[in-house]
């Protein structure tokens, strides 16, 4: 008896250790480094690769890499091979003059999840390009409609000059109004509607948008170990994700595009959501081939209003920071505001010519803020060469922005807040080919536009209004990001003084 039992268990040992000597070799197989890609740290660890050589914050993991490895380098993590492209040269290359080659998302657990492989976000090819181009024009559209884009933003921001004052000069979280602001103008977009700031299921969707994007950033390790997904409990966040996005979709979204739906009229399409079903209608009834259809919607209206909320609300979080900590920044901004538009008026968007250290404040906060610092990942269609290097085919795609914004050899002092760098001896704008907080090529973001429109009048506006400063008798707020999905800057309270 005891013989059996000790050959059962010499038998199994004996099979776990093939098993793991297997594993080994597949895993050394799949993630050796080849001769003929960018170069890269060895990984450390089978399976883990070099993800422990990793911190929350990338960045300067990154930027160490790129001195010893140069533009290209290549990591290992799980079964994936990563690239990340690094230097506006070689973003310019690969992302503009490279066409469609790194225009793909990668086919990962996160993207299922997230994005469903449907919308513009997650999805690649025909379709990617079907609803972004569609999507483009749509908005277009609308803002040359009955009301356009900057009367939207001049309206909205009359609720968001009242919501700051009613806080009477004392110390208060800028996020939440900020938020409801910024917000408003996409739902507006979306749904030709706004929202009161105290409506509770409008507060309950900004909750759980923030709360979904900064919890992807902790999930995000299922792109690379999938298996993580049926680990019991919710370790991840993964549950509490997928509860979000199906609420989301229960209080706001569905109602909102049966309420298009069953009360369609060609002839009165004053939201996005409508123009989009018109467009659909129009595309099937003409026999035309199109991926054009309501779940797409959907995935569509829920990456507009996560896009166009958090980087524009975490970019004016940044510059109420940067104007409430430099405030000899801030009164140049208010002189610039005084000399060109007044206390008359609202600044309005034909002042933006004028106001040109408003511009600069706002411009030189986009490049060091850097709130999209990575741009979501992409993958490579087919074998391509650069610089005599591989970028096998399916090969991960990571964009690394930071690089490019905070280059030493671009801005010189590139992490000292310095708005005077975008500002000529003539005294005009400076506009550098190197700003992309946007990101570059066929990928960038699609809100650019809007979203500068709305950084302009927002801020110009509160400027004129208020002076803001640090929190009277309390250490002076700090600068390290809170990095997700986005780089926003962390919890801080300031003071808004009426002028």
């Amino acid at each position: 008896m005891l013989d059996a039992v000790g050959d059962v268990f010499l038998c199994s040992n004996v099979t776990w250790a093939l098993l793991t000597v297997l594993v080994s070799l597949l895993w050394w197989r799949s993630t050796r480094p080849l001769s003929d890609v960018p170069p890269g740290p060895r990984p450390m660890i089978p399976i883990l690769g070099n993800i422990l050589q990793l911190e929350t914050d990338p960045r300067k993991q990154f930027a160490k890499f790129r001195r010893r490895y140069g533009d290209l380098f290549s990591l290992y993590i799980g079964n994936k091979h990563i690239i990340v492209l690094n230097g506006f040269e070689t973003l310019q290359d690969l992302l503009v003059k490279g066409g469609d080659k790194l225009s793909n998302r990668p086919d990962t657990k996160t993207m299922e999840m997230v994005g469903g492989y449907k919308g513009i976000i997650s999805t690649s090819g025909k379709v990617w390009r079907e609803q972004r181009m569609t999507s483009l024009a749509l908005l277009r559209k609308l803002d040359f409609g009955k009301q356009s884009m900057e009367d939207k933003i001049q309206e909205e921001s009359v609720y968001l000059l009242d919501a700051i004052a009613k806080e009477n000069g004392m110390a208060f979280d800028p996020n939440p109004v900020i938020g409801n602001a910024v917000s408003n103008i996409t739902c507006n977009m979306i749904f030709a509607q706004r929202y009161d700031y105290d409506n509770d299921h409008f507060q309950l969707v900004l909750h759980m948008i923030n709360e979904t994007l900064h919890m992807v950033g902790a999930f995000s390790a299922m792109t690379f170990f999938p298996f993580l997904d049926y680990i019991p409990g919710d370790v991840f966040g993964v549950g509490k994700v997928k509860a979000n996005l199906e609420k989301f979709s229960e209080i706001i979204l569905n109602p909102m595009i049966k309420h298009n739906i069953d009360n369609y009229d060609p002839d009165n399409c004053n939201s996005f959501i409508a123009l989009y079903l018109k467009e659909m209608y129009a595309r099937k009834t003409s026999g035309k081939e199109t991926a054009l259809d309501v779940k797409h919607l959907e995935q569509v209206v829920s990456d507009l209003l996560a896009a166009g909320t958090e980087t524009t609300t975490s970019t004016l979080r940044w510059l109420l920071l940067f104007m409430a900590t430099n405030p000899e920044v801030q009164a140049k901004c208010y002189q610039d505001v005084q000399t060109h538009v007044g206390n008359g008026r609202k600044p309005v968007l034909t002042d933006r010519d004028n106001l040109i250290y408003v511009q600069a404040v706002i411009t030189e906060t986009s490049r060091l803020a850097a709130v999209i610092p990575m741009g979501a990942p992409r993958s490579v269609t087919e074998d391509m060469w650069y610089k005599g290097y591989r970028l096998p085919r399916n090969s991960m795609i990571i964009t690394n922005l930071d690089s490019v914004l905070m280059d030493e050899k671009i801005w010189g002092d590139p992490k000292v807040f310095r708005p005077e760098r975008f500002v000529s001896e003539d005294g005009k704008l400076i506009h550098r080919e190197e700003l992309i907080p946007f990101s570059m090529g066929k990928r960038k973001c699609m809100a650019e536009t809007t979203a500068k429109i709305e950084l302009f009048l927002f801020f110009s506006h509160m400027i004129q209004k208020f002076r803001f400063i640090t929190e009277p008798g309390k250490p002076a707020p700090g600068f390290e990001p809170a990095f997700g999905v986005t780089s926003a800057p962390r919890a801080f309270k300031i003071c808004a003084i009426p002028r």
